[in-house]
Formats: structure tokens, C-alpha cells, sequence
């Protein structure tokens, strides 16, 4: 009878939480630093030098065990970089180009994104805002996560030409918006969000931002501290009006301007 009377939005959530739920139960019987198993080999297709690369990144990251949800692996081995982003940033993405040195801006590395995307821990059918550095990579990894029923509702500083190029970009993913705005405020006319990524460094999460999340088991994960320096990767649970915060790692990447980032700037015309 409890469950006849359900509201669909209501019985939607309850299953949205029992899948996450039997996840997280599954993956802390794995031994955090054991390799995962694939279902599928890696090396296909070794011909293409860029999936060559993508590879052998996503390889590391599985030695290094930083990679442990079958999922997301599946995700960054068949969503191209490169089809998202200039080919350079995509070799920088993948490290085959080095990090820079200090007093440059950092390089978002694959291994910062993995750790994120792994803390985020994203389910089908989540509505997931993205604030991120290479917002049309990110946005397109994590709409394979949340499946066709969920949402990626990303929020860009970009012109009205690089929006439409990102957009397009997104042809086989409907499920993803992309407004032109500032990302360190994120989308205040929108709905609360499951998740939310922030893929890029700011001072410290604003309460603009946390108030976002739903008030049930809301999640943000975000990087955190000193803009040339290694920064935390901090994963935020929202309860009700409590924020509980625990620091994953540490990693270095690129700021994310805006009224709450390190640089104050505007959104472009």
C-alpha cells in the first residue's frame, strides 16, 4: 500500500539510493588498492596514437589503483578526449605532456578527474551540476555515468561560439545543458542537485554552492586551498543543514575564476 501511494519522484529517489547503496557496500569489500578486474582487454585499438594514449593512461590509473568502479573505467576508455578539446590539451589531460612548473596554472590531469569522478560515485538517473575545467570532456564522462534518466547541467565562463561548439559536441548526450555563467556561483534558478563537481580549484566551497545540494544526501566534490600550491580534494555531504567533509587526496589543479574563485572575472558577452 506504501508503495502505491508513493509519489514517482519519491519511489524514483528510494531506488536511486538502494542502487547506490549496494555499490558502496560492494566496493568496500574490495581492497582499495586491488587491481580491478575488466570485463573487457585493454589494447584494441593500439593503431589510433590518441586511443593509444587514452589507454594507457586509464592503465596507470588502474595500477596506481585509482581507478576501482568498472563503470567509470568504461567511460574514460571509449570517450575520446580529443573529440571534446583541443588535441594538446587532450595529450595534456592524458600526461603525456608534463605538469608545469610552479607560478604557471597546473594542468587537470586524467588522475586529478579519476579521483573526483571516484569520490562523486554517480548513479543512474542523478542530476549532476558540473563546474569544471574542459566542461564538454566532463560533462560527456559523466552522462555516460548517470545514463540516459539523469542530468548534467554544466555551467561555463565561455563566449556564445564556444558554447555552441560545446553543445554540439554533445549530440549523443541530450541529457546534458550547458549554461553561460559564472561556475563558482553555479545555476541558482535550478532545481537542487544530487552531485556536483566542481573541477577546478576555489578557496573554499561558498555556501551558494553547498546550498545547491539536496538536502538528502547531496553531494559536491571540489578542490580546494592555495591556487600554486596542492590543494585537498574534499568530498561535502549534505543532511539537512549539516555539511559533513572528508578529505580524499591531494592534487594540484587549474583555478576557477569567478565572484567566488581566486580571480574576479565576468561572464563574457
Amino acid at each position: 500500500e506504501q508503495h502505491r501511494m508513493m509519489s514517482d519522484d519519491v519511489r524514483k529517489r528510494i531506488l536511486q539510493h538502494g542502487r547506490r547503496a549496494k555499490r558502496e557496500q560492494a566496493e568496500t569489500i574490495q581492497a582499495p588498492t586491488a587491481p580491478t578486474a575488466l570485463s573487457f582487454p585493454i589494447g584494441l585499438q593500439i593503431k589510433d596514437p590518441m586511443t593509444r594514449l587514452r589507454e594507457e593512461a586509464v592503465r596507470r590509473l588502474l595500477e596506481r589503483g585509482v581507478l576501482r568502479t568498472e563503470n567509470l573505467i568504461t567511460a574514460l576508455l571509449q570517450i575520446a578526449p580529443e573529440d571534446y578539446m583541443q588535441e594538446q590539451s587532450a595529450r595534456e589531460l592524458l600526461g603525456q605532456i608534463a605538469a608545469r612548473t610552479a607560478h604557471t596554472e597546473p594542468i587537470l590531469s586524467l588522475q586529478s578527474l579519476a579521483m573526483a569522478l571516484e569520490a562523486l560515485e554517480p548513479a543512474d538517473g542523478d542530476r549532476i551540476a558540473n563546474l569544471s575545467h574542459h566542461t564538454a570532456y566532463t560533462a560527456a564522462v559523466l552522462a555516460e555515468l548517470v545514463g540516459p534518466e539523469g542530468a548534467v547541467m554544466s555551467t561555463a565562463a565561455v563566449g556564445w561560439g564556444e558554447a555552441r561548439r560545446i553543445r554540439k559536441s554533445w549530440t549523443q548526450y541530450p541529457q546534458t545543458t550547458l549554461k553561460r555563467g559564472d561556475p563558482t556561483v553555479g545555476d541558482k534558478d535550478d532545481d537542487s542537485v544530487d552531485r556536483m563537481l566542481i573541477g577546478g580549484c576555489l578557496p573554499r566551497l561558498p555556501k551558494s554552492l553547498r546550498m545547491q545540494l539536496d538536502a538528502k544526501e547531496g553531494r559536491a566534490v571540489a578542490f580546494l586551498g592555495p591556487r600554486f600550491r596542492a590543494q585537498d580534494l574534499v568530498r561535502i555531504v549534505r543532511r539537512q543543514e549539516e555539511f559533513e567533509e572528508q578529505l580524499i587526496a591531494r592534487a594540484q589543479v587549474p583555478i576557477l575564476s569567478g565572484k567566488n574563485g581566486w580571480l574576479q572575472e565576468s561572464t563574457p558577452a
